[in-house]
């Protein structure tokens, strides 16, 4: 297969899954009251818990840290998370979910669930190993 067709395909199933995820995630966010990049925040943190700096956080989710930096104001302040010094490097904070916001990570939670449902639905248990295989090997190729 040409690379223009390899590249052009990536290209829109990557359009395809964003905007079927951001349906998806929609109604959470619209339950939770919290805007969509504080939930993808606390959904991230939740997901990865060793990738707990904003750093980690603009890097992993292309997020722009002005952005990350107001959102994480808000979510410490409502209480959802907190942050600690990491003692190994003074410049970095530590990022922790609070126990306050496990609803709005179970929300967030049902809406990816909804996602990976629409997504893997005409897949066999075969086919379903397969993608994961296959997934797998291009994240680590890239």
């Amino acid at each position: 297969m040409e690379w223009q067709v390899v590249t052009r395909n990536f290209v829109q199933t990557a359009d395809k899954f964003r905007a079927l995820y951001n349906e998806c995630l929609s109604q959470a966010v619209e339950d939770s009251g919290l805007p969509r990049i504080e939930l993808e925040i606390l959904l991230f943190l939740h997901h990865h818990p060793d990738m707990n700096t904003a750093c980690e956080i603009c890097r992993q989710k292309f997020f722009a840290k002005s952005h990350v930096s107001k959102a994480l104001k808000n979510l410490e302040a409502a209480g959802l998370i907190s942050r600690s010094v990491d003692s190994s490097n003074l410049k970095l904070h530590n990022l922790k979910l609070e126990e306050k916001a496990d609803p709005y990570i179970e929300m967030g939670l049902a809406g990816q669930k909804e996602f990976a449902s629409k997504v893997t639905s005409a897949l066999n248990d075969q086919q379903l190993a397969q993608l994961e295989f296959l997934l797998s090997a291009i994240c680590r190729s890239i």
